[in-house]
């Protein structure tokens, strides 16, 4: 597999977490510039498997980005796709990040898996394809963002992914680290931001914490108007 991949294993509550990532995955409300698409790109999306209603809800859901970004979302086979979505059971949830999806050429090999069935509640397969999707526009992971200092209790994050079966190689990569201002563009912090994980009070030092994220915040909105804004209508006198 080729290109940044990040793993984005939604946990359906703290307190059921999510099957660990698969080897060599690494998991990552900011941009990556060099993985961003050209304003106005026709993203094309294809399944490798999902019932009829997992597909549709998927692509219900996605579409929500594409109301502020000028990018564009077609459904086409699976051969013509740039983004492939697999439902694999014990993958977890994971999404080659923006134009990364380029990268891998086998057009059975999907560059996004969604750890999700037919019975899975609403909210959290919403959330799910959401964060994803993000994923998909070029958007990074938000307690990751060079602009957020969050004060990790690293032996108590670290005990809980070991419990799960993370290394702890996985943890630095996708809880602690923190993007390079360099390659990343990022607005102030969003707690309300799609691309946030739920952080439990025990997890930091300070008692910071952040409830699960169910829907687009306002800035996500914006921030995604910004990176890929619209083109302005243009009047002409009869």
């Amino acid at each position: 597999m080729i290109g940044t991949l990040l793993c984005c294993s939604k946990m359906a509550e703290i307190s059921a977490p999510p099957p660990p990532p698969p080897n060599g995955l690494i998991l990552r409300l900011c941009t990556s510039r060099p993985r961003m698409w050209a304003n106005g790109t026709i993203i094309r999306v294809g399944f490798l498997s999902g019932s009829v209603a997992m597909r549709e809800k998927v692509i219900q859901y996605a579409s929500e980005w594409f109301e502020h970004a000028n990018l564009h979302l077609v459904l086409v086979n699976i051969h013509e796709a740039d983004v492939r979505i697999a439902f694999t059971p014990g993958q977890g949830h994971w999404s080659l990040v923006g134009t990364d999806c380029h990268n891998e050429r086998g057009h059975q090999q999907p560059t996004m898996n969604l750890h999700l069935n037919d019975w899975t509640p609403g909210r959290v397969f919403k959330r799910t394809v959401l964060h994803e999707f993000g994923h998909v526009l070029g958007f990074l992971h938000e307690h990751q963002s060079p602009v957020m200092g969050i004060k990790w209790n690293r032996p108590a994050v670290l005990a809980y992914y070991r419990k799960i079966g993370w290394k702890d190689t996985d943890v630095e990569e996708n809880v602690f680290k923190q993007y390079d201002h360099d390659m990343s563009q990022s607005s102030r912090f969003d707690r309300l931001s799609i691309m946030l994980y739920a952080i439990p009070s025990d997890f930091t030092n300070d008692g910071f914490s952040v409830g699960w994220n169910d829907k687009l915040s306002a800035m996500d909105k914006d921030f995604a108007a910004k990176a890929y804004p619209k083109q302005p209508r243009v009047f002409f006198p009869c």
